[in-house]
């Protein structure tokens, strides 16, 4: 059986349509998407509905619209047992914020029969390298969710693991039980796909706080496009910052004039545009 024709491809979604817009022309845009199985994960939007995800997502190969709303870490469990009950021997936990390098499929094939079952094609900075990259491949302690390839058993393994009365905090949990089981957690050094979320549960539009791909190169002309619209609005969202803390007159005087016990954060936050978008874009 050909690599392709056995990959399940996973999206957890809710809400937010204007990145599952973006999401779906870049993932679209990959390399042998159509041999890909695209299953939809939507966790019962209140803005958007099954008819919408199809529109948009013409190409899925499924989509499951949730009772209720389970919130993302319950989501995210029920999408890896509902993997098992498919019969593809592949799992990509991909998400609606991302985007794609057209050629990531290639590195998945490349790169997965190297590790013991698991490969991040998403070299985050919030998860550093624990064993440096060789080839263009390092292990790193822990993995978010978030563009992380995983063969069937280890899906199994992680399943069994985790009762779902206790799923908070999923990524997290899955990456400490693989480590003690042994498995090494393989993360490529350049990233093949690149979070654009600037709002969500676990980013709330501060540039300090964000979580990104490092060495992300937007080869295709989609990509290029979203990642301008991306720092377009990552500067709004900052510049949102200094709207607030001007609303205290004496902050922003602390702040402007050099006081660096005052609101630090913040200014790391804006200040360090310019550092964070060099890595974002670096070659």
């Amino acid at each position: 059986m050909p690599f392709t024709t056995n990959i399940t491809v996973g999206v957890t979604t809710f809400n937010r349509l204007h990145y599952l817009r973006k999401m779906s022309k870049s993932l679209y845009a990959s390399v042998d998407c159509k041999k890909l199985h695209i299953r939809i994960y939507d966790d019962n939007s209140n803005e958007i509905n099954q008819h919408d995800l199809w529109k948009i997502l013409p190409f899925a190969t499924e989509i499951v619209v949730r009772g209720s709303n389970l919130k993302a870490d319950m989501n995210m469990y029920k999408m890896y047992k509902d993997f098992l009950e498919t019969d593809d021997e592949i799992f990509i936990n991909a998400d609606s914020d991302l985007i794609f390098r057209p050629d990531w499929l290639a590195m998945v094939e490349k790169y997965l029969p190297q590790t013991d079952g698991v490969l991040s094609i998403y070299n985050s900075n919030k998860h550093e390298f624990i064993q440096s990259p060789v080839d263009g491949l390092g292990f790193k302690s822990s993995l978010g969710a978030a563009g992380v390839v995983m063969n069937r058993e280890v899906v199994s393994m992680i399943i069994d693991s985790i009762p779902k009365e206790k799923v908070k905090g999923f990524d997290w949990q899955w990456s400490a039980i693989l480590q003690n089981k042994g498995i090494k957690l393989a993360c490529l050094e350049q990233s093949y796909i690149q979070h654009i979320g600037i709002q969500g549960q676990n980013n709330k539009g501060m540039l300090h706080e964000f979580d990104y791909g490092l060495n992300f190169l937007p080869i295709s002309e989609i990509n290029q496009r979203v990642m301008m619209e991306f720092i377009d609005e990552m500067i709004v969202e900052n510049g949102k910052v200094f709207d607030k803390l001007s609303e205290n007159e004496q902050s922003f005087i602390d702040f402007i004039s050099g006081n660096k016990q005052v609101d630090y954060k913040v200014g790391q936050a804006v200040l360090s545009i310019p550092r964070k978008l060099k890595k974002i874009f670096s070659l």
